[in-house]
């Protein structure tokens, strides 16, 4: 958990405040209407406390968003086969 205390106690998982970063920084050109309309189910509160906690910490986030891109579907399957499933191992 992301633990954004200058958020005033909100917290949201940290998985999806990293994927709210992304697609603010990648999908919606940093366009919040377009955010809102993406994860509609969340808060303005909420979106806010991502987007200020990539502000505060935007050198950290952006690494861990490099290494998560990273690990594309091929990588996975050679670094882990067991991820891969009996279904594509029959392909």
């Amino acid at each position: 958990m992301w633990t954004m205390s200058r958020a005033r106690g909100l917290r949201i998982p940290e998985e999806l405040g990293r994927e709210i970063v992304r697609t603010w920084l990648n999908d919606v050109d940093r366009n919040y209407s377009e955010l809102r309309m993406v994860y509609h189910w969340l808060t303005k509160p909420q979106l806010w406390a991502a987007l200020a906690y990539y502000e505060l910490y935007p050198k950290d986030i952006d690494e861990r968003l490099r290494v998560e891109e990273s690990w594309t579907p091929e990588r996975v399957y050679r670094e882990l086969p067991f991820a891969r499933s009996q279904a594509e191992d029959a392909r």
